[in-house]
């Protein structure tokens, strides 16, 4: 499925003249931590190549080619999750959590909850 998921990728960025920087680095964590575990057969490849492709196409290389593979993922699979992000900016752009102020804690933490509850629905490979 990883393979297959790359090759939607690759073929979805295919024909737009600037998709964005790709930080190559970032690029197994997010395909392993987020995109990975939310896909759950080929027509959820399929679904997810389509929205890459009309989002980056849309961006004009604005925004990270990893950013927008990980929005887009939790924008297709958690759209509840995806509404509450805007909300939670401050909580998610903090640098540490050690330093994160008292009142941003709780949206982390919702946050934090709903993956552990999105993990443990998910099959024992990707727990």
């Amino acid at each position: 499925m990883t393979s297959q998921i790359e090759s939607s990728l690759k073929d979805a960025l295919e024909g737009i003249s600037n998709p964005g920087p790709f930080i190559a680095d970032e690029w197994p964590d997010i395909l392993l931590d987020i995109v990975r575990p939310l896909i759950r057969n080929m027509r959820d490849v399929r679904r997810y190549a389509l929205a890459v492709h009309g989002t980056v196409a849309a961006l004009g290389g604005q925004v990270s080619q990893g950013d927008v593979f990980a929005l887009e993922a939790v924008r297709l699979f958690m759209p509840d999750v995806f509404h509450q992000l805007y909300s939670m900016r401050d909580a998610l752009t903090t640098q540490s959590r050690r330093f994160m102020p008292e009142q941003l804690r709780p949206q982390l933490d919702m946050l934090l909850a709903h993956d552990k509850e999105r993990r443990q629905s998910l099959p024992i490979c990707f727990a």
